[in-house]
């Protein structure tokens, strides 16, 4: 892949060549990490060529190159094990450009990411932060709408660690108990994600209960009633399907306030927070009692996230009607009201 239409300006996908441009930038301490993106890209190249029989695991890199010189880069890491779903990272530069502004690159960048087997491809997400204008700007020129507003949560005070809220309280008197995500509950964990997010939002993430625990760690699991014959998780905590930071926890829950949410999420992340007290908790924005729950809970908003997506899965069908050689009637047939369009990716969901 080679675009070239800014000053001296290449984009390209990360190859062995790189490493040399990396050193003559005396980068030096980013060559190991450039040579693990490296190997990370030559396996994407192996589930590429055996497309359909392995699955989409591993991210894809593209470099951005100015007069030889390693410039910016980002990544594109697979949403599910189809391949049909891609996040792309905001541009992460290496060295200050010489010759082409910073928002030229990161443009070139995400307008070369889109491009990426793009025959294979349904959609895209970037995550950004709500303060980087470039990013969201961009994004909109390529054709991404905004699907998801969250809100970034940390531990008020770590000291609250110590102290005696959850003294006389343990998994076992709560409520509902902690169950790690599964293969036998994913089913139900997708469900409730699901339940989270605009119609939009999973049209593109196109998941499936596999890829619930490719993506789950030690930290993720849901909650259960005690009753065994309620197997409807109430709520969950997941890595964040389109986050790539590795301390990061979204809690996703069922439409209807359960109650016992109240009693239980408190102790289960004062739970998780004595052993990982850096964590970023997620919430959605527009889930007042969550939040308010988070607020009385120790926890403050540190910062916000949008996450925008595009998909090329409507203007598919389009050509689809577009191009077919059938009689009027048969296309009349299928825009009849009982076969309603799908929803526009401009809504922003609730």
């Amino acid at each position: 892949m080679r675009q070239v239409g800014f000053n001296n300006l290449k984009i390209e996908s990360l190859k062995a060549k790189h490493i040399t441009f990396l050193a003559s930038t005396r980068k030096n301490n980013k060559l190991r990490w450039l040579f693990l993106m490296l190997v990370k890209q030559w396996r994407s190249h192996s589930e590429e060529s055996l497309y359909g029989l392995i699955p989409t695991r591993q991210p894809k890199y593209l470099v951005a190159i100015e007069n030889d010189q390693l410039i910016a880069y980002l990544e594109l890491t697979p949403n599910n094990r189809k391949g049909s779903s891609w996040s792309i990272s905001q541009p992460e530069f290496i060295c200050e450009p010489k010759e082409n502004a910073q928002r030229s690159i990161q443009y070139s960048l995400l307008k070369a990411a889109i491009q990426i087997n793009r025959s294979k491809t349904q959609g895209w997400l970037i995550t950004s932060p709500t303060e980087n204008n470039d990013l969201i700007e961009i994004s909109r020129e390529l054709g991404f709408q905004p699907l998801k507003l969250m809100n970034i949560w940390s531990l008020e005070n770590e000291d609250n660690l110590k102290g005696n809220n959850y003294k006389n309280q343990s998994f076992n008197q709560s409520l509902l108990i902690w169950t790690e995500i599964t293969k036998e509950n994913a089913q139900a964990t997708l469900r409730l994600k699901n339940s989270n997010d605009s119609v939009q939002l999973r049209q593109i993430l196109d998941l499936e209960p596999s890829d619930i625990l490719d993506k789950s760690n030690n930290y993720n699991g849901i909650l259960f009633s005690k009753n065994k014959d309620d197997t409807i998780p109430s709520v969950g905590l997941i890595s964040p399907i389109n986050n790539e930071k590795s301390n990061s926890l979204e809690i996703i829950r069922d439409v209807a306030w359960d109650s016992r949410i109240s009693d239980s999420i408190p102790l289960t992340l004062h739970t998780l927070s004595i052993v990982k007290p850096t964590m970023n908790i997620y919430t959605k924005n527009e889930d007042d009692k969550l939040n308010e729950l988070m607020k009385n809970s120790g926890w403050k908003i540190i910062g916000q996230d949008i996450t925008l997506g595009k998909t090329l899965l409507q203007r598919r069908k389009v050509n689809n009607l577009i191009t077919m050689e059938n009689p009027l009637d048969s296309v009349l047939e299928r825009l009849k009201p009982h076969h309603p369009p799908l929803p526009s990716p401009a809504n922003t969901p609730n």
